[in-house]
């Protein structure tokens, strides 16, 4: 199998531009990442895998370490390297007190917090930010700490750190009804509440008066990353936060309704979109698997059964056996155990192994299955398969990456979400001013070599998914590999 597209092609081209868009060149790795500007308040503005929306962790923590993102962890004290007076009123030293957080949580807890980004370069981005919290209000101010929470993982392998607003339901904010997913051909709606449910199938255009490359180019810095995969699956949840729209100067309310333009079967319209609490959003569009289109009824084989953590069947009229791996736990035990014995029957020929909606989780979990795979391998040679895509994150990634570094197996669909080396297993600190989570990784995890400096592992066979197949009911990804 030979590659079809480049890299790039993977990200629509509106957000093809916003991750290009001012990039600073790192020969030793690959994809490219965009490196945005510090000071990111205003548009238009630099760019770009579970978490992580959803934080989950690759392994078992260090003991200083939470596997739970709900926990609060208190970093060790570390003296606030601020060149700026300790003075204002109490919202100016609250927000202050939290920008110097996000400086002693990392440097607490993570194993190497200035692998990315010098320490002199991230002290002088928040020096920055603290000199104009008077002049910012509270929805640039959640902005700006959502961005500086990111910045030192812009140049990858740190996707799991960070603060993502569209979890935390507690602080008053919003979001549109609205679950948006990134095909080859733009930004799509894929679900809606009423009274919008008219808007599926469209196509999103344009936010409030403004492109979506826009929006997109000015949200982006906000997102932590192993690599720009990391875009296509978490910038769908961040720019329905009203809060982060206004908070980046796109609205001017984050309470009433933003006009959205879609293109649908009938045309181009625009459509006014009221927001509801963040709270209920979630209680509609959270939970497992959000990262992913959501199934259809009569779909493909791969959106079915996506409450399970894994399953297997032998796709009726072939000797392919078909693996939905959609989280990493002790469930694909069992899974092993079965398959493992179908392989000493004959049952079948071929391995596929879909990872495509697998956020990750407990990566001391996987070995059984990963014994299996590498079985295969030996026992079918060219015949195990790999399905993996922007979700394929954290401890997914490991296994990804071990399946990769010990068989012969023809990986298929999108670049991983994870890096193949990567840090993951955060401890969790609630800002005290804001109240928001900040998420800093606290593990390395080098589940490949030692020297593998990639941030990606590129299939070998590239297929993209369009909104056509999509809403047609064709998978692309698995038809490639059955067609083979």
């Amino acid at each position: 199998m030979t590659r079809r597209m480049s890299r790039l092609a993977t990200l629509p081209l509106v957000l093809a531009v916003a991750v290009v868009a001012g990039c600073q060149a790192s020969p030793a790795r690959t994809p490219t990442l965009a490196t945005p500007s510090p000071a990111a308040t205003s548009i238009p503005r630099t760019t770009e895998p579970t978490l992580s929306p959803d934080p989950t962790p690759t392994g078992p923590p260090p003991p200083s370490a939470t596997t739970d993102p709900a926990t609060s962890a208190t970093p060790t004290a570390v003296p606030a390297p601020t060149s700026s007076p300790v003075v204002g009123d109490a919202r100016t030293l609250g927000w202050q007190a939290d920008l110097h957080t996000l400086i002693s949580a990392r440097e607490a807890a993570h194993p190497d917090p200035w692998f990315g980004i010098s320490r002199d370069e991230y002290v002088a981005a928040v020096e920055s930010v603290v000199a104009r919290i008077p002049e910012l209000d509270d929805d640039q101010m959640l902005v700006e700490t959502t961005r500086l929470a990111a910045m030192p993982t812009w140049n990858g392998r740190d996707g799991h750190g960070g603060i993502f607003p569209w979890i935390e339901t507690t602080k008053g904010l919003h979001a549109y009804p609205l679950r948006l997913y990134w095909f080859s051909d733009g930004l799509f709606v894929v679900d809606a509440l009423p009274p919008y449910e008219d808007l599926i199938g469209s196509r999103v255009d344009d936010i409030a008066g403004h492109p979506l490359d826009r929006v997109v180019h000015a949200a982006s810095p906000l997102l932590p990353r192993d690599n720009d995969m990391n875009l296509l699956s978490l910038s769908p949840r961040l720019i329905v936060v009203p809060e982060i729209l206004r908070g980046l100067g796109l609205i001017d309310s984050a309470t009433a309704p933003a006009s959205f333009t879609v293109t649908g079967a009938e045309g181009a319209s625009d459509v006014a979109i009221e927001p509801i609490t963040l709270g209920s959003f979630r209680s509609w569009n959270a939970g497992v698997r959000v990262l992913s289109p959501p199934p259809r009824s009569g779909g493909p084989l791969w959106l079915e059964n996506l409450e399970s953590a894994c399953w297997w069947e032998v796709i009726p009229g072939t000797s392919t056996a078909y693996v939905g791996f959609n989280q990493v736990d002790a469930n694909s035990v069992s899974t092993a155990t079965q398959l493992s014995t179908a392989l000493d029957e004959g049952a079948f020929d071929r391995l596929i192994v879909d990872l495509r909606h697998n956020g990750g989780g407990d990566n001391t979990t996987y070995h059984a299955l990963l014994s299996v795979v590498q079985r295969a391998a030996e026992e079918l040679p060219g015949g195990v398969y790999m399905l993996i895509g922007r979700v394929t994150f954290s401890a997914a990634g490991n296994f990804s990456t071990e399946v990769e570094r010990t068989t012969d197996a023809v990986f298929v669909g999108e670049d991983l979400g994870a890096s193949p080396n990567l840090y993951g297993d955060t401890v969790t600190t609630t800002l005290g001013h804001s109240g928001l989570s900040f998420r800093v990784a606290a593990r390395y995890w080098e589940k490949g070599t030692a020297d593998d400096e990639r941030i990606t592992i590129e299939p070998a066979l590239e297929v993209l998914l369009s909104s056509a197949d999509y809403f047609g009911d064709v998978d692309p990804v698995l038809d490639a590999v059955l067609s083979e």
